[in-house]
């Protein structure tokens, strides 16, 4: 009688533990984190990483510029700048970079991503092409605005 009734709590406290990790796994970072204001000091720092980005995709370095992608991402997320047009300028050169490694899936994910931050976001200069408009606008006509 005794085991069952330690089985029993158990399991109750195990099935707790897994309902609150369900709830807070379903937050996203912007739920959690209390709203900041995104400092210049900061979006200088992504427009920095963004045309850094675009130098080393002027010269096919895909990898490197993703990665300096990546490091303006983790920037903005740290920094509070989650929905800043900045942050969708780097979205929407991260899907050139992806349209440029022909995977589609990302590139098509990256675009949303960006147009969900700002809607009237457009492609740099440097990089378009009738190929990446046309895929671009694609992707725009099929999302629908925030």
């Amino acid at each position: 009688m005794r085991n069952k009734r330690r089985n029993s709590n158990w399991l109750a406290l195990s099935l707790g533990v897994a309902a609150a990790a369900i709830v807070l796994a379903g937050a996203t970072p912007e739920l959690l984190a209390a709203p900041r204001k995104c400092s210049e000091r900061s979006v200088k720092k992504l427009k920095m990483l963004n045309r850094d980005a675009l130098d080393e995709l002027d010269r096919w370095n895909t990898d490197k510029a993703k990665r300096k992608l990546g490091d303006a991402r983790l920037v903005a997320q740290s920094r509070g700048c989650s929905l800043h047009p900045v942050l969708a300028q780097t979205y929407a050169i991260l899907g050139v970079v992806e349209q440029r490694e022909r995977r589609h899936k990302l590139m098509k994910a990256a675009w949303k991503k960006a147009l969900y931050i700002h809607w009237e976001v457009k492609i740099p200069k440097r990089v378009i092409s009738a190929k990446v408009m046309r895929l671009f606008n694609w992707v725009k006509r099929n999302t629908t605005p925030r």
